[in-house]
């Protein structure tokens, strides 16, 4: 079975269709979400448009962007891009809010014999931990033989084959990279063969920073795009 495996695509359409374009050549089976559909970028209702026609063979998880979505109280502590939350939360239709609902920040099932463990975070820290491909400390939530540990949250892809058997996979960010390469980054999986294939797509990044400057959008994320755009 072909999985395509895809995290932190951050309401970023543009990013997102040019993924799908690629994809839809691929023959894939199944798709996996690891997380933060939404955040960062003011087209949500648009992003999800896209994701649906695949919903019915998907797996998915909640990301921590998501999660603040869907949260009813305001947290004590506004994180900086809390109005990038609201306008994102203002677009989203009430469907598509209780599907957020029903979503974990982790999900465990098998494919093929694999074992998948997938977070969007990390095993300690389901929806907010980060690990890092620089990071070489051995945690005991380090997957066994015949477990694949999927990641997302740090925007950074990550293959990592531990000693015992056991793989690690963060797929990277389909809506803002942030590993010096601005293309949209995912990978796909063969679970008979245990090919695992990393690739980056670009999109118009200059026509996106145009559209956030005129909508005079959060400078963070807009500052985001810039710093890879040569």
């Amino acid at each position: 079975m072909k999985l395509a495996i895809m995290s932190d695509i951050h309401s970023n359409k543009y990013a997102l269709k040019e993924v799908f374009h690629f994809l839809n050549g691929q023959k894939i089976d199944k798709f996996i979400f690891l997380g933060d559909f939404f955040g960062y970028y003011p087209w949500a209702q648009e992003t999800f448009e896209l994701i649906k026609p695949n919903l019915n063979k998907s797996i998915q998880i909640l990301g921590n962007h998501d999660s603040l979505i869907i949260q009813n109280e305001t947290p004590e502590i506004l994180p900086e891009y809390w109005d990038v939350i609201q306008h994102n939360k203002q677009q989203l239709p009430d469907d598509v809010l209780f599907w957020l609902k029903e979503l974990t920040a982790n999900k465990n099932f098998e494919i093929d014999g694999l074992k998948f463990k997938i977070f969007h975070g990390t095993p300690d820290d389901p929806l907010m931990g980060r690990f890092y491909p620089d990071d070489m400390k051995i945690y005991d939530w380090f997957p066994q033989k015949g477990e694949i540990i999927l990641l997302g949250h740090t925007h950074y892809p990550l293959l990592r084959n531990v000693d015992n058997g056991g793989i690690i996979i963060n797929p990277g960010s389909v809506g803002q990279s942030r590993d010096g390469n601005l293309s949209s980054s995912f990978c796909i999986l063969d679970t008979l063969s245990l090919e695992i294939n990393f690739y980056r797509v670009p999109y118009d990044t200059e026509k996106v920073i145009s559209e956030l400057l005129e909508m005079k959008w959060y400078p963070r994320a807009v500052n985001s795009l810039k710093k890879c755009n040569g």
